[in-house]
């Protein structure tokens, strides 16, 4: 997923008029719908900060996630214990607990 976010962003940074492009051919005069340069420039900028941003935040993140050891369980942590009987628990000399 950070993979294709990271590929649209140099895609917006790259070539913004991109996008534009996909959708010109839903307008009967894509010509009078072409985005302005302002439009174009940020764009541009917004695609370049978002893949700074990508690149030395969320990648090293996810490397530093991915070296970590998994914490793993055996099927003895995972198997329920049965409950202990009242001869378990019971302590001697209270008036529950029958005495030897």
């Amino acid at each position: 997923m950070t993979i294709l976010f990271a590929l649209i962003c140099l895609f917006m940074a790259v070539f913004p008029r991109g996008y534009w492009l996909m959708q010109a051919s839903g307008y009967k005069n894509p010509e009078a719908h072409e985005p302005s340069d302002g439009t174009v420039a940020f764009t541009r900028v917004l695609g370049v900060v978002t893949l700074v941003v990508l690149v030395f935040i969320f990648i090293p993140a996810a490397i530093e996630h991915d070296q970590k050891p998994a914490e793993t369980t055996t099927y003895q942590q995972t198997r329920e214990e049965p409950e202990p009987t009242p001869e378990q628990t019971c302590e001697k000399g209270t008036f529950l607990c029958l005495e030897d």
